[in-house]
């Protein structure tokens, strides 16, 4: 593989609801991404998606060499509280749990949001890396910048996931998590790779 990892490893772990696609299948999503470097320059890696639409999981596979499987996904959104759970194959055991409170989480979270907002996914087709996506702005600052297009707020995460050899969080070594956003974004655009 063309990566590296930087000098501090980090992890994304994200769940996602395309709710209301005006071409193509509702669907939620999970994924869990490394930090790495390629020809120097950062991106996340993704090692998992799993996804609860078989023509959404073809379509990133196919198109853009994401590694999506097919599994059960719930979203719970409260006022304050959003909690995403991404099911391990079988789709009764929780393979993580990700929580949001909403609320201030203080400057060292914001910077952790800073730094890696900008950064894209690197995705492998055909032997090629693909360069796609990286946000337009830091994440706390993206409802200021487009206000049309963003909707976001900013909490405490929490993750939980089983202590056992087989789950990849466990084998990865996670820590604490620094940094968490919920956002609702509503635009429109096409997947094209590069």
């Amino acid at each position: 593989m063309p990566f590296t990892m930087p000098p501090r490893p980090m992890l994304r772990v994200s769940v996602l609801d395309f709710y209301g696609m005006e071409n193509g299948p509702v669907y939620l999503e999970s994924e869990v991404s490394v930090l790495v470097l390629h020809e120097g320059k950062p991106g996340w890696f993704v090692l998992t998606m799993p996804v609860t639409d078989g023509d959404a999981c073809a379509a990133g596979r196919n198109v853009l060499g994401t590694p999506k499987v097919m599994r059960r996904i719930t979203l719970e959104r409260g006022t304050e509280k959003y909690v995403g759970t991404s099911y391990a194959r079988g789709g009764r055991t929780p393979e993580f749990t990700l929580s949001m409170d909403a609320r201030e989480p203080g400057a060292p979270a914001r910077e952790v949001l800073r730094l890696i907002s900008a950064v894209p996914d690197f995705y492998v087709l055909r032997g090629k890396v693909l360069r796609v996506g990286g946000l337009p702005a830091p994440a706390d600052q993206l409802e200021r910048a487009a206000p049309a297009v963003w909707n976001v707020r900013l909490g405490e995460a929490r993750l939980d996931y089983p202590r056992e050899q087989e789950n990849l969080l466990h084998r990865l070594g996670v820590g604490q998590a620094l940094a968490s956003y919920w956002g609702r974004m509503r635009y429109r655009f096409i997947i094209t790779p590069r």
